[in-house]
C-alpha cells in the first residue's frame, strides 16, 4: 500500500507540474512545436523570461517566442536550441540573454531539471523521482494558492508577466568596473556551441548582457565589444547592465527584485531596443 500511494502521489505531483507550474507547462508547450517559424527566438534565464515584453513584440508584427527558462544555464539553452531546430525551421534571429553578474561560471554543466527530464539522458535512480527532482517547484505551486500577485500573472509567448512590484533599494557600488572582459565569451563552450548551430543554421545571433538593478551595474559603455569563440566565430556582445543603458528604469516602478523587471519595466526594455538599433532592427 505504501509503494502504491508513492508511485500514485508521484505521477499525481507530475501531472499537477505539467498543468500548472510556468515554467513546465511552458517547455511541454515548446516541445510540441512543429514547422514553427518565428522571426525572433530569445534565450537565457528569468531575467530575459520577465525582460522582453511579448506582445509589444506581436504589435509590431514581429513573430516571436521567448524560450528562457527561470534557472537555466547556457548549457540548458544550448539544449533547448539544439531540439527546438530538430522539429521546427531555424529563426532569423536569436536574441541570447546573459548575465555575468548572476552566472560568472558560462560553462556551467549542470543542466535544468525540466531540459534534462525532456532531453537529457540521465540514468534511473532515485533523483529521477518527480517529488525529488522538483521538490523546489512544490514552493511556486503553494504560492499560486496563497499569492494573488503570482494568481494574477500570466505566460504569454514564453514571457512572465507580472504587475508585481519590488522596489530596487540598492546603490551603485563606489568602485564600478569600467572595462568589460571578453574572456568569458571567447573561452565559454557553450556559448561557442549555440554560435555553431547558428552559424550553420544561417541564424544572426545577438548576445547581450541583461540590465540588471543598481549594484550589480557597470560604469562601461554599451559597446559593442568584439571577440572570436573557442570555435575561431566572431562575435560581439552588448552590454547592457551599464549604468549609462539602465537610466532608462525607475527603481520605485520597474523592477520585480533581484534584478528582475516586472512588466513596466520589461516594457521600457523592449522600447529601447528598437530605439538604440541593438535588436529588432531587421524586422
Amino acid at each position: 500500500m505504501f509503494s502504491v500511494c508513492f508511485i500514485l502521489s508521484n505521477i499525481v505531483y507530475l501531472e499537477l507540474l505539467k498543468n500548472f507550474d510556468w515554467s513546465f507547462s511552458k517547455l511541454i508547450e515548446i516541445d510540441a512545436f512543429k514547422e514553427k517559424d518565428y522571426d525572433y527566438l530569445i534565450l537565457g534565464n528569468s531575467l530575459a523570461l520577465d525582460g522582453f515584453d511579448m506582445k509589444i513584440l506581436r504589435d509590431k508584427n514581429i513573430h516571436s517566442f521567448n524560450l528562457a527558462i527561470a534557472g537555466a544555464s547556457i548549457k540548458s539553452n544550448y539544449l533547448q536550441l539544439e531540439n527546438y531546430l530538430k522539429n521546427n525551421k531555424a529563426p532569423k534571429h536569436i536574441i541570447q540573454g546573459l548575465s555575468s553578474h548572476r552566472n560568472t561560471n558560462f560553462d556551467n554543466e549542470v543542466v535544468h531539471p525540466i531540459v534534462d527530464y525532456l532531453y537529457g539522458k540521465s540514468k534511473l535512480n532515485y533523483k529521477q523521482i518527480p517529488m525529488i527532482k522538483f521538490k523546489w517547484l512544490a514552493a511556486e505551486l503553494l504560492k499560486k494558492l496563497v499569492s494573488k500577485d503570482h494568481r494574477s500573472a500570466e505566460i504569454f509567448n514564453g514571457q512572465f508577466r507580472t504587475k508585481k512590484t519590488i522596489p530596487d533599494q540598492s546603490n551603485h557600488r563606489f568602485k564600478m568596473e569600467t572595462i568589460i572582459k571578453t574572456e568569458k565569451y571567447s573561452n565559454s563552450k557553450y556559448l561557442g556551441k549555440i554560435d555553431s548551430i547558428c552559424l550553420e543554421h544561417h541564424i544572426n545571433l545577438i548576445n547581450i548582457e541583461m540590465p540588471g538593478r543598481k549594484d550589480t551595474q557597470n560604469d562601461a559603455p554599451i559597446g559593442p565589444y568584439q571577440y572570436t569563440n573557442r570555435f575561431g566565430i566572431k562575435r560581439s556582445v552588448y552590454n547592457l547592465n551599464s549604468k549609462e543603458f539602465c537610466q532608462i528604469f525607475d527603481s520605485n516602478t520597474d523592477w520585480l527584485g533581484d534584478s528582475h523587471l516586472n512588466l513596466s519595466g520589461s516594457q521600457k526594455f523592449t522600447n529601447t531596443l528598437f530605439v538604440i538599433n541593438i535588436a529588432f532592427n531587421h524586422y
